[in-house]
């Protein structure tokens, strides 16, 4: 089963600075993670899933793609 990650919290991704982002990319509640097709590592996913992340709490969290797809159609 493939995991989806949405937003719980907004911040900023320190780890995703461009041109457009140089402070790194905002994230708002309720946004996919991450907003592009970049990788990102399990140790990352983690980090941002728990409490071990420079805000001190989940900021983003999984949800099985299948009911990412249901809650999506409900939202509609």
């Amino acid at each position: 089963m493939t995991l989806k990650y949405y937003v719980i919290h907004p911040f900023l991704d320190s780890q995703d600075k461009t041109n457009k982002f140089k402070d790194g990319r905002p994230y708002q509640k309720g946004e996919p993670f991450p907003a592009t097709k970049r990788e990102v590592s399990e140790m990352r996913l983690e980090q941002l899933s728990s409490d071990e992340n420079a805000l001190k709490r989940p900021v983003i969290q999984a949800i099985p793609e299948e009911s990412a797809v249901e809650e999506q159609k409900s939202g509609e």
